[in-house]
C-alpha cells in the first residue's frame, strides 16, 4: 500500500476541516457568551435609566437643623430634582424634647 500525493492532499484537507469546526464552535461559544453579557449590561443600563428618570421626577423633602451661633434654625430644603408642589410641614403639638434641646421651642 503506497500513499500518494492525492492521500496527503485528503489527509491535509481532513485536517484543516476538523480545526476549522473546532475553532467555529469556539467561536459560537464566545459569541453566544459575549451576547449574554450584552444583554446583561443592556439590562442594567435600562435599570439606571429608569432610575434616572424616576429621580428626575421626585421631590425629596429634608429638614435638619442649622447650628447659627448661638442658636438654631430648622432649614427645609427639596434635595430632589423635581419642583415640590403642595409642601405641608406639620409640628407636635406637644412639646418635643428634641425640640427644646435644640433651641427651638414650639409655642402653642
Amino acid at each position: 500500500m503506497t500513499i500518494s500525493l492525492g492521500d496527503i492532499v485528503a489527509l491535509l484537507a481532513l485536517g484543516i476541516a476538523i480545526i476549522s469546526m473546532y475553532k467555529s464552535r469556539r467561536y459560537d461559544k464566545l459569541k453566544e457568551e459575549l451576547d449574554t453579557i450584552q444583554k446583561m449590561i443592556a439590562e442594567i443600563q435600562l435599570e439606571k435609566e429608569k432610575k434616572n428618570l424616576q429621580d428626575a421626577l421626585k421631590a425629596e423633602i429634608r429638614a435638619e437643623f442649622q447650628n447659627m451661633g448661638t442658636q438654631s434654625k430648622l432649614a427645609i430644603i427639596n434635595a430632589g430634582k423635581a419642583i415640590a408642589y403642595n409642601v405641608r410641614i406639620r409640628f407636635p403639638d406637644t412639646k418635643n424634647h428634641l425640640y427644646e434641646q435644640m433651641g427651638c421651642l414650639m409655642s402653642h
